[in-house]
């Protein structure tokens, strides 16, 4: 599919860098195990997001530069995805995971905000014990660290509307960032009928927090419709009203899921439902302003 509209210098929130597992870049089998992630051994076996097929990709499809975040197969491994920003410093920046309940997490995100790589933290909440010490406040201190040194914090908490606003309040002065708009759970490949969106209402009212943001990820997931994923322009448009342009960031979330990475991206491109500001803002300039990457 070719590129309907090179006007737009974009940006990509969300690409795993991640190779089979092998000597070089072995996989956490500790990670993998764990109950939050299982079956990602599966969703990640056969398939690669070398650093050389991301650019290509990226090249491809007029697309500038990507955020890199460390994938789960990795464990609190970043090696990987620092390898790739040092091949390309000017294309990539990297969202690194961390330990965010170990007894140093202070330090941790204190250096890992001094690297010339960082543009954040991500945060996965999925298993019920995980969600429970975050409310305990586990992770308070980690939070408290990236709000001191201004790092953001991407979280992925599908449909925990409840996680992303006990942040917000309590940590009025750090950049949120909630992934795949608050929704896309990978059990949803498994339950092709439901209602992907049913949710979004949810997450309308975190609007009014003025540092939350919200990654437009994983759309073609999201759809039931094929491309270019007319199901979702309603909800998307109820989402774009709410928060505003400058704090939505187009990611692909590809390669390690089947949409292809043109449908991806032409679904905002060539489409007539937003206007020219609105996709040029979406598509990397929202991602420039919150992130603060030039």
């Amino acid at each position: 599919m070719a590129v309907t509209d090179a006007t737009h210098d974009a940006v990509d929130a969300q690409i795993h860098v991640f190779a089979p597992d092998e000597r070089e870049h072995p996989w956490s089998n500790e990670a993998l195990h764990g109950e939050a992630f299982r079956g990602m051994r599966s969703r990640y076996a056969g398939r690669s997001a070398r650093p050389a097929e991301i650019i290509a990709t990226l090249d491809a499809n007029n697309v500038r530069g990507a955020l890199l975040v460390t994938p789960m197969v990795y464990g609190l491994d970043n090696a990987y995805a620092l390898e790739a920003y040092a091949l390309a410093p000017d294309r990539f920046r990297v969202v690194a995971l961390l330990d965010m309940i170990a007894a140093d997490v202070a330090q941790a995100v204190d250096a890992w905000a001094a690297h010339a790589a960082a543009v954040g933290i991500r945060l996965s909440l999925y298993a019920e014990d995980a969600i429970a010490a975050f409310f305990d406040g586990a992770y308070d201190r980690a939070l408290a660290a990236a709000q001191q040194a201004r790092l953001p914090v991407f979280v992925n908490a599908p449909g925990r509307f409840d996680v992303f606003e006990r942040i917000a309040q309590r940590f009025d002065a750090l950049q949120l960032v909630i992934d795949h708009l608050g929704l896309f759970d990978v059990a949803m490949l498994e339950q092709p009928e439901r209602d992907k969106f049913a949710a979004i209402g949810s997450l309308l009212p975190l609007a009014r927090y003025a540092n939350v943001a919200v990654k437009v990820t994983s759309v073609p997931l999201l759809s039931r419709e094929p491309y270019p994923h007319a199901d979702a322009w309603p909800h998307l448009r109820a989402v774009i009203d709410a928060f505003g342009v400058e704090r939505l960031l187009w990611g692909s979330d590809a390669f390690i899921f089947d949409h292809p990475y043109d449908e991806a991206i032409e679904f905002i491109r060539s489409s007539d439902e937003v206007t020219p500001h609105e996709k040029a803002m979406l598509l990397g300039g929202a991602l420039r302003r919150v992130l603060r990457w030039d």
